[in-house]
């Protein structure tokens, strides 16, 4: 009987992010560069071209990794980021975990006991109100 369970990102959901962050990317670059400059050249449509590259080259890697992922098993789980992850045991969590929606992306809110993150060198983080 197999217990892993896989949540692989939706390709909709990653040309969403990418279509979104190009465009903040290029409309700060024009912003940017208008400001400074004062003037649209073609070294800002060189410079826009270079980065929707940059971000082209990694959507499409994230897609054949099928990355970002969260991989659950009977041990723990794990998430797979484009370049690494991390994973945890069932033990080092404490209480139950949710996912959060944040904007265009969904997160995995856990609690870490106290025995792990003195184990890693994570200090507990005290919540302050904003002033």
């Amino acid at each position: 009987m197999k217990t892993d369970m896989t949540v692989p990102p939706s390709v909709l959901q990653l040309l969403r992010m990418w279509l979104l962050g190009n465009l903040l990317m290029v409309g700060g670059l024009l912003g940017i560069w208008l400001g400074v400059i004062g003037s649209l050249e073609t070294t800002l449509a060189i410079l826009c071209a270079a980065v929707v590259s940059l971000s082209t080259v990694f959507v499409v890697l994230s897609v054949a990794r099928r990355t970002p992922r969260v991989v659950v098993t009977s041990e723990g789980f794990a998430f797979h980021h484009l370049f690494g992850g991390r994973y945890y045991k069932w033990v080092e969590i404490e209480g139950q975990f949710g996912v959060i929606k944040s904007g265009l992306n969904k997160l995995v809110g856990i609690n870490l006991t106290t025995d792990y993150k003195a184990r890693v060198g994570k200090s507990p983080r005290p919540c302050s109100p904003l002033r």
